[in-house]
């Protein structure tokens, strides 16, 4: 993949970089400050940014397992390959590393090993939490890998 301008998505208090030539597609259910989903669509590669405020507080490491929980009762081949703990914008965070198998949202792969790159994180000011995901075919990592950083660097929460 040659390398390209990004853009910034930006709404609701948080901020993201995406490629240029990638299509933002927003699901058809309400987005609003509380919860939402927004997705941009590169060639074979799909960026999402997902975020939910919470009622009950629950901490960061409950919230990732609910996630993980989930995505192994989707995919019984499910596999958590690397996960970390960073920082995201001043908010402890966990980079993770999975890898599920057949298609993946709007990528359309083919029934296949499936990777998906997740940063997840609490904001405290927002009493939220933020997923920012990367998902590809793992044969395409080393080419996007420069877009995945740039991704997940440019993650901004605004106070």
């Amino acid at each position: 993949m040659q390398r390209e301008l990004f853009d910034t998505l930006c709404l609701y208090g948080l901020s993201v970089g995406y490629p240029r030539s990638w299509k933002i597609i927003i699901d058809s259910r309400q987005v609003t400050f509380k919860e939402g989903k927004v997705n941009a669509l590169g060639n074979d590669i799909l960026m999402g940014v997902l975020w939910e405020k919470v009622e009950k507080a629950i901490t960061l490491e409950e919230y990732e397992e609910r996630v993980l929980t989930n995505l192994k009762k989707k995919d019984k081949k499910f596999k958590l390959i690397r996960k970390e703990v960073d920082e995201v914008s001043g908010h402890r965070a966990f980079k993770e590393t999975m890898e599920t198998r057949g298609r993946s949202g709007f990528i359309g792969l083919q029934k296949g090993a499936v990777e998906h790159n997740h940063c997840i994180f609490f904001c405290e000011y927002h009493r939220r939490f933020v997923t920012v995901y990367v998902s590809l075919v793992p044969s395409l990592r080393t080419e996007y890998q420069f877009v995945i950083d740039e991704i997940f660097d440019s993650i901004t929460c605004i106070h």
